[in-house]
């Protein structure tokens, strides 16, 4: 994952505004946004890279009506408390070329129908299990405020050996709506980490992802924890073929986020994208009815690859005016040559200074020749 968090780093003059990758861990210290989950919270990976909720909403409104996220930080509350960003949509920051998720409400949500009347919970793998097993170590779970159960939650995240106990109520409580997303969230967090990985875990998230009446953003961070637990997950197969199918399914903001997770697992060397996902990004790019959350996206991943082979739809991109042209430019100045310096440099006047500075950025690394 730290290799994904460098990948990220080197596309962040691209996204001016991009996609959501995942809040993994929660530090004390206030909100913050990390890319992945590891091992101290206090120090989670890619935390110079977080971007505050306040300025990713000012970023998404300038985005698109819906803009997806991909790739960036999922939304973190301090103490588990709801931020007002946290409320709307999380605009996506400036790390990664991808585009922003709706954020989920930090504050929890009625269980209704999910809830029968005997106390037990109904998960979409086909099960029930009992709110009552609520192990030890998490006695008095259910009366807990929420920042009592962010903070135990979130300090559980550091032992890579939890009991088999309170694994099995992280497990079952991934499909619980009437937990936070925060607290769910780390509790999946807390899963993947741990020492004895569990081949299974990656049903959980496929489930959620197959629930429509789940929280929409809680759904796309389990497309992005399915990416996470690929590597020991027992059916890569049903996994990479759910992640395409969503890919192309142009649902809410589900399909850029499996974009992106495919992109990540490609660089990772776990699959091999075929002639479907070019095709995907030279339809979204060329389409003029693509939402600019997806364009965004498709920019970053195109930037993220290197893909020459779509310079001259980038470079389209680049000379028109519009909340992804940011984006556009700082791909062009990954994947262009000096011939782009003159299409460039007029943009250093531009009156929006997200688009001034990837400009800037741009021709700067085309003349000093980097890639």
């Amino acid at each position: 994952m730290r290799k994904m968090l460098i990948a990220l780093g080197v596309c962040a003059a691209l996204a001016a505004g991009l996609v959501v990758w995942h809040v993994r861990q929660r530090s004390d210290s206030g909100p913050a946004n990390a890319p992945v989950p590891r091992k101290e919270i206090s120090e989670a990976p890619g935390s110079a890279e977080k971007a505050s909720a306040q300025s990713r909403d000012k970023s998404e409104k300038a985005a698109s009506d819906r803009a997806p996220g991909v790739g960036e930080a999922k939304p973190r509350p301090a103490d588990g408390k709801t931020s007002d960003s946290a409320k709307g949509k999380v605009p996506s920051s400036d790390t990664m070329a991808s585009r922003t998720l709706p954020s989920m409400a930090a504050t929890s949500r009625t269980a209704s129908a999910d809830r029968a009347s005997t106390g037990t919970l109904k998960t979409d793998t086909g099960t029930s299990t009992s709110l009552s097993a609520i192990p030890k170590e998490l006695a008095g779970f259910k009366q807990w405020s929420e920042s009592k159960r962010v903070k135990v939650v979130t300090e559980m995240m550091r032992d890579p050996n939890l009991s088999d106990g309170v694994k099995g109520f992280f497990k079952r409580s991934l499909h619980d709506k009437s937990l936070s997303p925060l607290v769910r969230n780390n509790m999946a967090n807390a899963l993947n980490t741990q020492e004895r990985k569990d081949p299974g875990l990656y049903k959980e998230f496929l489930a959620i992802v197959d629930d429509r009446s789940e929280n929409e953003v809680w759904r796309a961070y389990s497309i992005q924890f399915l990416g996470e637990t690929f590597s020991y997950c027992a059916d890569r197969k049903a996994v990479e073929s759910k992640l395409f199918s969503l890919s192309e399914s142009g649902e809410g903001n589900l399909d850029a986020q499996a974009m992106v997770t495919l992109g990540y697992l490609e660089r990772e060397g776990n699959v091999k994208l075929d002639k479907r996902f070019d095709d995907r990004i030279v339809e979204a790019l060329k389409d003029p009815n693509t939402p600019e959350g997806m364009r965004m996206t498709v920019l970053g991943i195109v930037g993220q690859r290197g893909d020459k082979r779509q310079v001259d739809l980038v470079r389209q991109c680049a000379s028109q005016p519009s909340a992804s042209q940011r984006v556009a430019v700082a791909t062009l100045g990954l994947i262009g040559d000096q011939s782009d310096i003159a299409r460039i440099e007029p943009l250093l006047q531009s009156k929006d200074p997200l688009v001034r500075n990837a400009a800037m950025q741009a021709v700067k690394r085309l003349k000093e020749g980097k890639k």
